[in-house]
């Protein structure tokens, strides 16, 4: 059966100075992408799109060459908006997904409410379904960020928690939904870089 696999994206390399959605990928998010494609090659054939936030579409341009494939922007991809945020703390941002879940209706956390951005990412993903219809094998890769993809897998499956699936996910991990239901799959929570050759 076809799937649709959201893939988020690899470690970026953070900086207090720099908007959020500029950050590129860190030497370990890039050491991190190798593993990354091999755990995505068995749905290959498929068409791969990433969100235009600069670590999101480095990830998919790094595992589109180890795959020797290509992938393509897609707008609406893109993260829980939160430019009015200041440099948090570990504590104070995880407080602030916190907030943005228990009052999913406001804008608790952030310049955009969970419903907005869960209305957003999904109303994207469905747009560009109704465009694929003939994708190699029905599979869809997306390269996005880990908000959103909680929201809307969460949000598809009842019993499985929006937040805490959040928290599980790692930098990259990969969720696996049928593509027709949207039945969640698989959750790979952690793709860890290869360990360097010592020897």
């Amino acid at each position: 059966m076809a799937k649709l696999i959201l893939v988020r994206h690899a470690p970026p390399a953070t900086d207090p100075c720099v908007a959020a959605s500029q950050w590129p990928l860190s030497e370990a998010g890039r050491a991190s992408c190798a593993p990354l494609a091999e755990a995505l090659r068995p749905y290959l054939p498929a068409v791969l799109y990433a969100s235009r936030e600069a670590k999101a579409a480095e990830t998919a341009a790094l595992v589109a060459r180890a795959l020797g494939t290509r992938f393509g922007p897609w707008p609406g991809l893109h993260e829980h908006v939160r430019s009015n945020a200041d440099w948090l703390s570990d504590a104070e941002y995880q407080a602030g997904i916190a907030a943005l879940h228990a009052r999913p209706d406001e804008v608790a956390f952030g310049d955009e409410s969970a419903d907005g951005a869960h209305a957003r990412f999904a109303a994207a993903v469905k747009a560009l379904l109704a465009e694929t219809p003939q994708a190699p094998a029905g599979n869809v890769m997306l390269f996005t960020h880990g908000t959103v993809m909680a929201l809307f897998a969460g949000r598809a499956n009842p019993g499985v928690d929006p937040l805490d699936l959040w928290r599980r996910l790692r930098l990259p991990a990969v969720l696996v939904l049928d593509r027709a239901t949207l039945a969640l799959e698989t959750v790979i929570e952690e793709i860890r870089a290869n360990e360097p050759d010592l020897g």
